[in-house]
């Protein structure tokens, strides 16, 4: 849930959970999933310019088959202060899912996935066996990794792959966890390096009931 304050959790569409600099914050209140409004928040959301998150925010990528590995370790990072962004939890990206298949409807659910990397600082992937074949994660990882070769912003919880030999190689140029503890470690770490721009944590409360511990 990016910027998202889950005390009022509905499905109904606006920008409350979108701090004042968050790219496209105004563009999805009121949207309608209709093809000419869709296609219209699209043209507009590609004129906007995006701005620096107002604090660490962590995209949670994963695929849909292990959302609930997903949800963990959004609990996680909240755990620690941070934001955190995870698509079945936004109520926008669940209308849009619903609305009928359409190029518009497409360019929307793309353009809504863009803003939540385009809004998060930090970026960690639920790497399973079942990730293999995703489209979206090698590509949200990319897009919210670092531009350089190693990146600290950006990790995986890897716990899941017992064979070495399933991890791709390019996880290899961030942070790879095996256990809660090892990611625990790495968010206080990425708070701390944080401390010097401002941070001071997202107005969210956590009011769904906490996950099932990683295996």
């Amino acid at each position: 849930m990016l910027y998202y304050d889950s005390r009022e959790f509905h499905d109904t569409l606006g920008p409350d959970r979108f701090p004042p600099a968050a790219l496209g914050r105004e563009l999805w209140h009121g949207v309608e999933p209709s093809e000419d409004s869709l296609r219209a928040l699209y043209e507009r959301l590609c004129a906007s310019q995006p701005v620096a998150p107002p604090w660490p925010t962590i995209f949670i990528s994963h695929r849909r088959s292990d959302s609930a590995q997903a949800l963990r370790l959004a609990w996680l990072a909240y755990n620690a202060g941070f934001g955190y962004w995870l698509d079945v939890l936004d109520p926008t990206l669940c209308t849009l899912n619903s609305a009928p298949a359409s190029a518009a409807a497409t360019l929307a659910i793309a353009s809504l996935i863009e803003t939540a990397l385009l809004n998060c600082t930090h970026v960690l992937v639920a790497m399973t066996p079942n990730t293999k074949g995703s489209l979206w994660v090698p590509y949200e990882l990319g897009r919210a990794k670092s531009r350089s070769v190693s990146a600290t912003q950006a990790a995986a919880w890897i716990g899941s792959l017992a064979d070495p030999a399933d991890v791709p190689e390019y996880l290899h140029l961030i942070r790879l966890h095996k256990d809660e503890l090892a990611i625990s470690a790495w968010l206080a770490a990425e708070k701390s390096a944080c401390a010097g721009i401002g941070f001071s944590g997202p107005p969210s409360l956590w009011t769904l009931p906490v996950p099932s511990p990683l295996p």
